[in-house]
């Protein structure tokens, strides 16, 4: 039996499956899955020994508990996108074609943008995508028809791209595309589901003063890590949120008091959605910290 290093990366997309078994159906379920997928290699592996063969490493944007993948939750994944009809997204017929032939292509990827670098750059999110003729002339405009693969670590209104040669020939069958427009961009218009917390700004009626307690004397700065964020329990009270971060008190200028400034989220827990209202309490950076009070 061969032991070696050589390995295949494979990428599965549950929609491509060969078949989808409801194992629920099944007289000996035991609860522990309800689906079975089976998938077969266009091209198959031929193997001329015997090989112990083993999975070495796996990804996936899911949950996993145990053994169990749960679905879903994607942590700011790609939910839907816009699409336009401008010049950016205009997809051009071949020479040999007399109108742009209408397609349908799965699996691409969506790149994003550095602006310090200027330059593009590839995300973990893939999508389909639709070639759809003009009314009005030979051409035709790329839609964004379903979202593959989520990603992740997508934000809101994040402006992504995709690079026409992967749906035009010799990539494809078919068209082509304007070399001034290599790049047709869409904007994000929704997450997927609960989200971790990346960043927070202080809430429109948010208190984030500390006072000096001594006439005279300014608030005592300083730097707090793992500061415990905290979320209304629905109960009167507050609850621990899962949220951690880095927490500043910084001086006001001309004044004995000060402010709380949020550094940086260090965890971000899970379960939010845009405008959530996460609280700090207070006593956890006056304490010990003379004149500081609240």
């Amino acid at each position: 039996m061969n032991h070696n290093n050589d390995y295949k990366i494979i990428r599965l997309n549950s929609g491509d499956a060969y078949s989808n078994e409801d194992l629920t159906t099944l007289t000996n379920y035991d609860g522990d899955y309800d689906h079975r997928l089976t998938y077969y290699f266009k091209n198959p592996i031929v193997l001329t020994d015997e090989y112990e063969l083993s999975i070495h490493s796996f990804t996936t944007n899911k949950i996993r508990t145990g053994a169990t993948i749960e679905y879903p939750l994607d942590y700011f994944g790609i939910e839907t996108f816009n699409n336009y009809d401008t010049s950016t997204y205009d997809i051009l017929h071949d020479t040999y074609n007399a109108d742009v032939i209408e397609e349908t292509i799965q699996n691409v990827r969506i790149s994003g943008y550095s602006d310090q670098s200027q330059t593009y750059f590839d995300t973990d999110a893939y999508v389909s995508v639709k070639i759809v003729k003009n009314q009005n002339n030979s051409n035709g405009v790329i839609e964004i028809v379903a979202i593959e693969t989520r990603g992740t670590n997508f934000v809101l209104n994040d402006t992504c791209f995709i690079a026409k040669s992967q749906i035009t020939a010799p990539t494809t069958l078919y068209n082509s595309f304007s070399p001034a427009y290599p790049y047709a961009n869409f904007y994000i218009t929704s997450i997927n589901g609960a989200s971790e917390i990346l960043d927070v700004s202080l809430a429109p009626n948010g208190n984030n003063v500390i006072l000096s307690y001594q006439a005279g004397q300014q608030i005592t700065e300083g730097t707090f890590e793992n500061i415990t964020f905290y979320e209304d329990d629905g109960a009167g009270w507050y609850r621990d949120s899962g949220v951690v971060g880095i927490v500043s008190v910084v001086r006001t200028t001309g004044t004995n008091y000060g402010t709380i400034v949020v550094d940086e989220i260090t965890n971000g827990g899970t379960g939010f959605s845009i405008n959530d209202v996460i609280y700090i309490d207070k006593f956890e950076l006056v304490e010990n910290n003379p004149p500081n009070t609240y």
